[in-house]
């Protein structure tokens, strides 16, 4: 009898623990179908609305992550950047190529399946492609979950970032920032190592930076044979030296103003589609893509040109690390590849509107097959992203020139189409492009935002019409004898909050290089905005122009003897987008 009751009980205690375990498994089952389902919604949403809310944060129910239970300066207990991410490589590919494209479409359902179902080895190799970019992705997730001392907090960050509010998510990724700077750009560190080692003289001319001499009339290319062979250095504090036409030193020692205006002048050149190299081009949204031709006719001269597209893709990561804002806007589709997320179908129309438009409508034809498509494409790459030299048609599958485009493969055609432009199209460029950005900005801290998030990341807020005004004279610094009760400072400001809204960020762009105000405020901008006055010993004061040292976010303003003088001389210098030339 004992021994009868004892085994029940083990068996009721056995049966107990399975249940608990399996409970416990189903919970767990629950939470990551709920997070996939939640993430895909809001990747939907983000790609349909640029400025509206996913989620109101009060509708949580879990009340303990959401902002306003976190300390500005915890985040769940930042620990520090782990560098081991910033050289994360990039899967991009087919079986070693390109990852699928999943079709988000809203009209036909029916036709979903047929977007999907290619070929069964085109489905095994890009599931092959598909596992090995989920682990590098875990992977990367890995080293911003091992920032923060809270396991559940860095679960949420990697899991489901958006669960944070976006100015939140902007203040971590500073900390993250801040974290990393203070162990690359520590010079008293480098000087300690500098002075135990064995040989001093191998550290010639120490001040802990990397040095660049730059000729103004050859930016580009001096800039790119100095900065890109330092891959992940580039972190470290650069210091410019500008040489002018004459071959000479220009005066003036770099505090980090004039690596500012080295930077702002050099993406401005480099980023610019007039170029004879035509690096990027721009969609009709007025956005810039890479240029699939760039290479011109050559085959050969790939290689270099990519070696740009990765020079460049250095140069805006250090102005994202930097916290330097500057003024490309990238189409969408480019970001979300930088964020390394595939393309849909609907993002086609921030590419490339007029053909996304046909497109779509010959989905309401009756009878497609009158039109004798094949499944082929003009392109200057083929199906696996080879350059060809030139546009040429190329097929978009195997055989696809004798492959009619009909009712029951129309789909198919739609997907095939749309990948080949989105994540075909400019594939090694952007790839070349990611490997130089990740050398300053590892994956996983950019994918704590969306796609348009990243470019206010870049470039600012352009949704807010004007500026903070008031923000902007909160932090604003006086020098030169200006004060904030002079008559002269009074007037300035009543000018300011009667421009226009384009007007305000045109002074903006005057005074600081950049139309667009910091996500986070003025007061974050180093150095923080100053007006300074400017005096005339022959009393002419009222004939000259406001001035702008934008690598110090400095106004020269002289000492009007009106409120309309000093309206009149500014919006002229303000309209005539120019600065240290003006007097």
């Amino acid at each position: 009898h004992i021994f009868t009751t004892s085994e029940q009980q083990i068996n009721a205690q056995h049966k107990y623990e399975d249940g608990s375990r399996n409970y416990r498994n189903a919970r767990v089952e629950l939470f990551l179908s709920g997070t996939k389902l939640w993430n895909s919604l809001y990747v939907r949403w983000t790609r349909m609305s640029k400025s509206s809310p996913f989620c109101n944060e009060n509708l949580w129910w879990w009340p303990r992550i959401t902002s306003q239970s976190i300390p500005n300066q915890s985040f769940g207990g930042l620990m520090g950047a782990n560098e081991s991410g910033a050289n994360a490589d990039v899967a991009l590919n087919d079986g070693s190529a390109y990852a699928p494209m999943d079709v988000d479409d809203d009209s036909d359902d029916d036709g979903i399946e047929h977007n999907r179902t290619i070929t069964s080895g085109q489905s095994r190799s890009s599931g092959s492609a598909v596992e090995g970019q989920n682990a590098v992705q875990d992977e990367e997730d890995d080293v911003l979950a091992s920032s923060f001392r809270d396991p559940k907090m860095a679960r949420v960050l990697t899991g489901c970032p958006q669960a944070l509010p976006f100015e939140r998510r902007v203040s971590l990724f500073n900390s993250l920032l801040s974290a990393d700077k203070a162990k690359t750009q520590d010079e008293m560190r480098d000087l300690r190592r500098m002075m135990m080692a064995a040989d001093p003289e191998e550290f010639p001319n120490f001040n802990g930076r990397e040095q660049v001499r730059v000729r103004r009339d050859h930016l580009f290319n001096d800039s790119m044979n100095q900065l890109n062979s330092m891959g992940s250095r580039l972190r470290k504090r650069v210091q410019i030296t500008f040489i002018n036409q004459h071959g000479t030193e220009e005066p003036g020692i770099d505090g980090g103003g004039v690596f500012k205006e080295f930077l702002d002048d050099l993406i401005k050149d480099a980023f610019d589609p007039g170029r004879d190299d035509r690096l990027f081009s721009v969609s009709p949204m007025e956005t810039l893509f890479v240029n699939v031709l760039a290479g011109g006719k050559n085959p050969s001269s790939q290689s270099n040109i990519l070696a740009k597209y990765e020079f460049l893709g250095r140069v805006l990561g250090k102005a994202l690390y930097e916290s330097i804002l500057v003024e490309p806007q990238f189409c969408l589709p480019f970001l979300q590849m930088l964020l390394g997320k595939p393309n849909t179908l609907d993002d086609l129309k921030h590419l490339d509107t007029e053909f996304y438009r046909h497109l779509r409508s010959l989905r309401k034809m009756e009878n497609v097959s009158e039109l004798g498509l094949t499944f082929e494409i003009t392109s200057g790459v083929d199906r696996n992203g080879h350059y060809l030299g030139g546009l040429k048609t190329v097929d978009l599958c195997a055989g696809g020139a004798s492959m009619e485009v009909h009712k029951t493969n129309f789909f198919r055609y739609l997907y095939l189409v749309a990948h080949h432009k989105l994540n075909v199209e400019g594939a090694q460029q952007t790839k070349a492009f990611l490997r130089g950005f990740r050398d300053i900005i590892p994956a996983s801290w950019v994918r704590l935002f969306s796609a348009n998030e990243l470019q206010k990341l870049i470039s600012g807020d352009d949704a807010m019409k004007g500026i903070d005004v008031e923000g902007l004279r909160k932090c604003m610094v006086y020098a030169g004898g200006y004060h904030t009760s002079q008559p002269m400072m009074i007037w300035f400001w009543e000018v300011i909050h009667e421009m226009t809204s384009d007007q305000q960020c045109k002074f903006l762009r005057f005074m600081t290089s950049c139309s667009r105000q910091p996500l986070l405020g003025f007061e974050v901008l180093v150095p923080l905005p100053c007006v300074q006055q400017v005096r005339s010993e022959d009393g002419s004061v009222d004939s000259k122009l406001p001035t702008a040292a934008t690598c110090a976010n400095l106004l020269k303003l002289p000492l009007y003897g009106s409120k309309q003088i000093l309206k009149e001389k500014l919006l002229y210098a303000v309209e005539s987008g120019a600065g240290f030339e003006l007097t």
